[in-house]
């Protein structure tokens, strides 16, 4: 569980960090499955005729419609692949990871209601060509005054907590593109992010911070906290999987388009299902984990 001082920081900064918080077993059935996410993607990219059935998210990415990975264009006009969207039907691994009582108790000091784990995509820096990210917030806060993006934002933070959850399986700083945030950033609904930077002379916005992690370490940041990262100049990869915990209001309130949301029932089989599986393998996971149980609402403890 997390001290009163914990969740008063992700309240206050709009992000926690708990250092090793995942267990090392599910630390390393993650590297493994996602090494082999990565050979299948770098590979079948490189195959004449793959990419032809990607469908184009925007200008420089684009999605394999039946895999569910993505890529990005680079300078020289070639694609490198980036992450793998919709996780939890791509291995069973990570809808056990994302059921971690360790994890989910954190989750639940910070959200105090029911949800269902949403997401679950991870995202690859990989080395010398993990692409930059431009500052920004997250959908439904996402804006930029100079285009790029139809939504408008929101002018109030929703009152429920909206956060990913960001568990890293690689080192993370600042020569291989770690994240940097804006502090406090989340309490104001949307910004205009293009401003916060043209103000800072085009460097990284004022009072950013760079969050440097280790594997294990857990990262809650809330969607509207301002935050980007730069790219992998580096030998070394970055991979992070996110996981999001959402309360069924937050769903309602901006999310209730996602193609990929199940319904009640769905939930409850799909759910229930895979935290037998988990607790079947992983009876106790130590002090401050609480046992969960799937109830018609979302997750809750016991």
């Amino acid at each position: 569980m997390l001290s009163k001082e914990q969740t008063r920081s992700f309240h206050d900064n709009g992000y926690l960090i708990v250092r090793r918080l995942l267990a090392q077993a599910d630390l390393d059935a993650l590297r493994r499955v996602t090494d082999e996410i990565q050979a299948d993607a770098v590979a079948k990219g490189a195959a004449p005729g793959y990419l032809d059935a990607a469908k184009r998210l925007n200008k420089d990415w684009i999605e394999h419609e039946q895999d569910h990975y993505v890529y990005r264009q680079k300078p020289d006009g070639a694609y490198a692949f980036h992450r793998v969207e919709r996780g939890y039907t791509r291995h069973p691994l990570f809808s056990r990871v994302a059921l971690s009582a360790r994890v989910l108790s954190a989750a639940w000091d910070l959200l105090e209601r029911p949800f269902w784990p949403r997401a679950g995509n991870v995202v690859y820096k990989l080395p010398h060509e993990g692409a930059a990210v431009r500052w920004h917030q997250d959908i439904p806060y996402l804006y930029w005054s100079s285009g790029g993006h139809p939504g408008k934002g929101r002018p109030t933070t929703h009152e429920v907590p909206n956060f990913t959850t960001d568990i890293y399986l690689d080192p993370s700083n600042d020569t291989n593109g770690c994240l940097y945030a804006i502090p406090g950033s989340h309490t104001r609904g949307t910004l205009d992010v293009d401003k916060l930077v043209a103000d800072n002379g085009g460097e990284l916005p004022a009072g950013a911070v760079a969050l440097e992690l280790e594997p294990g370490d857990v990262m809650f940041h809330h969607v509207a906290v301002v935050h980007g990262s730069p790219q992998n100049r580096s030998a070394s990869r970055r991979r992070t999987f996110y996981v999001h915990y959402m309360n069924d209001a937050t769903v309602a309130d901006a999310y209730s388009d996602w193609p990929d949301l199940k319904s009640e029932p769905e939930n409850m089989e799909f759910w229930g299902g895979a935290l037998k599986e988990r607790v079947a393998g992983v009876p106790d996971e130590g002090p401050g984990a609480r046992r969960f149980q799937v109830t018609r609402a979302g997750l809750t403890p016991v």
